[in-house]
């Protein structure tokens, strides 16, 4: 076994290498076990000659204090890692749960519709229709919140899509709005309302087709 400054080098490039991959949360840590370690390696290796057990019990103690202060940050590490990928999969999860259920309230309000107007009609009466069918609230909060976590857990066409789907969501809410609002002109000014129903229904039937069309884009896996 060598005990020269080629040794100690070794043992100092290792120790530096497992800290970068492991300790990268904990930098003070990291330097302070690797201080630890080459102190006790250098202790060791500058008293193993000599007849004094007392000396060399205490360098292997240094020692052994250092390689469990690397196992204790180690799991330390390893467990905030874990919930880490824990925070991601459930914003993930959460994501794909309240793109659903807008999903299935506006399939409701759909069929509820379609109830009351099975047949096309012109426009203006499919828009007085609609107008009068209370409008689910469609959710936003996960979405919004995770803003800055779902571009890591999800795919780009995940994402692309997902967002789609919110503004999509958002837009048929606002027109529909615009026309609950100015519903009570379709039996006070027919002209009138024919003229502000007519492109907002287009729009409308536009925006049902992509949603339908898009479906949940964010995958059960």
């Amino acid at each position: 076994m060598t005990h020269g400054p080629l040794s100690r080098m070794k043992w100092m490039t290792m120790n530096n290498r497992f800290l970068k991959r492991v300790w990268k949360p904990h930098p003070v840590a990291s330097v302070s076990v690797v201080i630890i370690i080459v102190l006790g390696v250098v202790f060791v290796q500058n008293l193993f000659g000599e007849t004094n057990p007392t000396a060399v019990s205490i360098a292997i103690g240094v020692l052994l204090s250092g390689l469990m202060a690397m196992l204790i940050f180690a799991l330390s590490s390893l467990k905030e890692s874990q919930e880490q990928e824990n925070q991601r999969k459930s914003a993930r999860a959460n994501a794909r749960i309240e793109i659903q259920h807008n999903i299935e309230r506006f399939d409701r309000f759909w069929k509820t519709f379609r109830s009351k107007a099975p047949k096309e009609k012109p426009g203006e009466v499919m828009a007085n229709r609609i107008a009068v069918i209370p409008l689910p609230t469609f959710s936003h909060h996960v979405w919004r919140n995770q803003a800055s976590v779902l571009p890591e857990v999800l795919e780009d066409e995940e994402l692309k899509n997902g967002q789609r789907l919110h503004n999509d969501f958002e837009t048929f809410a606002n027109i529909h709005s615009h026309l609950e609002a100015n519903v009570h002109l379709a039996n006070q000014d027919a002209k009138e309302w024919k003229k502000i129903s007519i492109e907002p229904w287009k729009e409308l039937q536009e925006t049902y087709d992509r949603i339908r069309r898009i479906g949940n884009p964010i995958s059960g896996n």
